[in-house]
């Protein structure tokens, strides 16, 4: 799932976006980290099998701040893309000012169903998550994106994607 993501977002350094993979915290790592015009974001990368036989074995509902699967509910994801971000913002903010971090959970291959959704976390398959990200009005200078960009390439793990 992270590998397939990962191919996804480095699509996105045409729309002037750098993209770093295994970003290490003191606790686990982010999956992706993603700098450019339109912010920073800390993008965590699930991968669940879907349910066979099912009509709806595809779909995850984002209700509130919880996520619904076909047999299952859970809101961890969502708290662990939230925390991570949280984690990177502070170390951000210290060295650069104040920088959002944006959280995004992305589930490859899942149709997300986020209408009724209330959370900060912006959830999606790998397809919808790139559409979001591109079309993001700026936020950022390009001296600070490039600044957090090498940054955050010294503390990120030398991984081809």
């Amino acid at each position: 799932g992270e590998q397939i993501v990962g191919n996804k977002l480095n699509r996105l350094w045409r729309d002037g976006y750098q993209v770093f993979h295994d970003f290490p915290l003191d606790v686990g790592n982010i999956d992706h980290v993603l700098v450019g015009p339109g912010g920073v974001f800390a993008i965590e990368t699930k991968y669940r099998r879907k349910e066979k036989g099912r009509k709806d074995g595809h779909i995850v509902r984002l209700e509130g701040d919880t996520l619904r699967f076909p047999k299952s509910s859970s809101n961890g994801d969502l708290n662990q893309a939230k925390r991570q971000a949280d984690d990177l913002e502070k170390k951000l903010s210290k060295l650069f000012g104040e920088t959002p971090v944006h959280p995004v959970l992305v589930f490859p291959g899942w149709f997300v169903d986020w209408e009724n959704g209330s959370s900060r976390v912006l959830v999606g398959n790998g397809k919808s998550v790139i559409k979001s990200l591109s079309n993001r009005k700026p936020t950022l200078s390009s001296e600070k994106v490039n600044s957090i960009g090498t940054f955050i390439r010294g503390c990120c793990s030398d991984v081809e994607v």
